[in-house]
């Protein structure tokens, strides 16, 4: 299939759902912007064909709309898609976390979903049938040990998708939210201790599995599944 349409997808560095999504609308003949906070994490998709990669601290408001304005004027104004899927992780007992790393892990998986929506919705809107697809996850719905505040921001972007699909309906926009599983990536693999003074010291063993449960082989698609 060919396609003259256009889609930007943030958090595309190599092992994770964005690099594959990249690489994917990429072969169905989309023009593709993959954004990363470091272009060397994805040295292998130079040269690929409809492919654009463009370095994006989706956390700085300046540098979402220096991008919007390169965006805007390789593509005549429009786009046709949003991929917000730049996310973090956090598994930590809610008795140990810290606060400023909470703030850090709403900063890219909420907010920054919310200032990349403010900033392209006009591009969006003169698509003339627009998408936006935020990359959710199960763990909006079910609770797991250890992952309030990962769940948590999850769960208030799907609240921050519905009411957004709402308001943007009159404008021929359509709001997405996916409820993802267990996807192989390297979004999990931050190695965590528990504090000296835990109060699941006890179980720390458990703790351990847990930090790695969502990488199960058992659990998890493999990220090109998508």
């Amino acid at each position: 299939m060919s396609s003259s349409k256009s889609v930007l997808i943030t958090g595309c560095s190599i092992g994770g759902i964005g690099h594959a999504l990249a690489i994917e609308f990429a072969s169905k003949g989309y023009r593709v912007f993959a954004t990363v906070p470091d272009i060397s994490t994805v040295r292998d998709l130079a040269g690929t064909a409809g492919l654009e990669v463009l370095v994006l601290d989706v956390t700085n408001v300046n540098v979402i709309r220096q991008t919007r304005d390169r965006v805007a004027e390789m593509t005549g104004g429009k786009l046709d898609f949003l991929v917000n899927n730049a996310g973090s992780a956090y598994t930590v007992p809610t008795t140990d976390l810290d606060i400023d790393d909470v703030k850090r892990l709403f900063d890219v998986n909420l907010f920054s979903v919310m200032a990349m929506v403010k900033e392209f919705v006009h591009l969006l809107i003169a698509s003339g049938d627009g998408r936006i697809v935020n990359l959710g996850s199960i763990s909006s719905l079910v609770p797991t040990p250890f992952g309030a505040v990962f769940n948590a921001s999850k769960a208030a972007l799907a609240a921050y998708g519905e009411t957004l699909r709402l308001e943007l309906a009159p404008f021929n926009i359509k709001v997405i939210t996916i409820i993802s599983g267990a996807v192989k990536n390297k979004v999990t693999q931050t190695r965590r201790e528990l504090p000296p003074d835990s109060l699941f010291l006890p179980i720390a063993d458990a703790y351990e599995r847990r930090l790695s449960a969502s990488q199960g082989a058992y659990l998890v698609s493999p990220m090109f599944d998508y």
